[in-house]
């Protein structure tokens, strides 16, 4: 049995305000799941800010403005923030994790008591690995259909034609006529699967 605990921003926040809250409370390597009206793809925490690739040189810039939802993951953490629709350029932000955080006064944890499926299926990304590096720190997949999409690649093996996955974790629990449901699934991490042969 785990005890699932969600942190819920006390009001409206601002992105670049619930990624410091985010970064204090669960330290360590993080990465983005960013989605804009025209564009969606991946971003590193970096000093308190989400970057990615710039598409025409060897750099990292930050994300676009327009951005709606965001989701920055660890394996123990998952920071979710969803843009309000209004247009104040704030959101509603959640962080999900297993573990008592400490975290500003107002972001107070629901628990939940939930069975972990230690059997989660991961994304599998569209592509192959590529031998490109778009900027320090990232890799590529890449397909025909699809062109290349850039991926975090700190402290992992990227091998070419490895494949990369999304990890999740899902979590378990029964309603009230006992039949049992994923009540949640957060987003762990990026893990490489090397070629074969």
């Amino acid at each position: 049995m785990a005890t699932l605990r969600t942190y819920g921003s006390p009001a409206l926040i601002e992105l670049d305000a619930a990624l410091v809250v985010f970064g204090a409370a669960a330290p360590g390597e993080a990465i983005g799941l960013v989605y804009a009206p025209a564009w969606c793809g991946f971003a590193r925490l970096v000093g308190g800010r989400l970057v990615r690739p710039r598409a025409t040189e060897r750099r990292e810039e930050t994300l676009p403005a327009d951005a709606y939802e965001v989701r920055v993951f660890t394996p123990a953490a998952e920071l979710r923030w969803l843009k309000n629709p209004a247009g104040t350029g704030t959101g509603t932000a959640a962080i999900i994790t297993e573990r008592d955080l400490a975290v500003p006064g107002g972001w107070t944890p629901t628990e939940r008591e939930c069975e972990r499926n230690e059997k989660s299926s991961p994304y599998l990304l569209w592509g192959r690995l590529t031998d490109n590096h778009p900027a320090t720190g990232w890799g590529e997949v890449a397909e025909a259909r699809v062109g290349g999409i850039p991926v975090p690649d700190a402290n992992r093996e990227f091998s070419p034609n490895g494949r990369v996955q999304l990890c999740v974790m899902e979590y378990i629990t029964a309603d009230e006529f006992g039949s049992a449901f994923v009540c949640e699934e957060r987003l762990t991490e990026l893990e490489v699967q090397h070629a074969q042969g």
